[in-house]
């Protein structure tokens, strides 16, 4: 996901975002990044370069990323507030972002893309973005997504077995 902002205001912790699909599918992919309890406003960086998200990110949660990258919450992104890049968790707090001080670091995480496992990739899929503050433009650039097909375990058992068998009979035949 590549978002920019421009102008006064279009920062960071503005950005709500959520991926859904079909009536059970729903990931909460930024909800006010940066938003902790000396920091109602959230991080002030503008955008997001080629993000991507996974549940099993190495980086951890983005609502966060200062405190991965940084150490600490006040560094902004070098040089000059240059868009956050790599693989982070989703933010997965499932808040409105507009509830006063509810989306701090420390709440509840229930809303990842694992709840789209299982589920069948075709049909609608709905991206939402918002920037739930006044003031500056923001700007969806590009997005996509990528579904990794798992073969079921029974498709697998079968290829295994069908396999053993067919080497049997080869095996067999040879020894003849």
């Amino acid at each position: 996901m590549t978002v920019t902002g421009t102008g006064g205001g279009a920062v960071n912790g503005d950005f709500y975002a959520y991926l859904n699909h079909g009536l059970t599918g729903f990931a909460v992919l930024l909800n006010r990044v940066g938003v902790n309890s000396s920091n109602p406003l959230g991080y002030d960086d503008n955008g997001f370069n080629n993000v991507t998200f996974s549940d099993s990110a190495s980086n951890g949660d983005v609502h966060s990323y200062r405190l991965t990258l940084f150490g600490n919450e006040n560094t902004p992104i070098p040089p000059g507030g240059a868009p956050l890049t790599g693989v982070w968790a989703p933010d997965a707090r499932n808040i409105s972002p507009l509830s006063s001080g509810a989306v701090l670091a420390g709440a509840p995480h229930s809303a990842f893309l694992s709840s789209f496992d299982g589920l069948d990739p075709n049909g609608s899929w709905t991206l939402f973005i918002s920037d739930v503050s006044s003031g500056g433009t923001a700007r969806l650039e590009s997005w996509g997504l990528s579904i990794s097909a798992v073969p079921e375990p029974r498709s697998a058992a079968f290829v295994v077995a069908f396999g053993l068998l067919l080497g049997a009979f080869i095996r067999k035949r040879l020894a003849k």
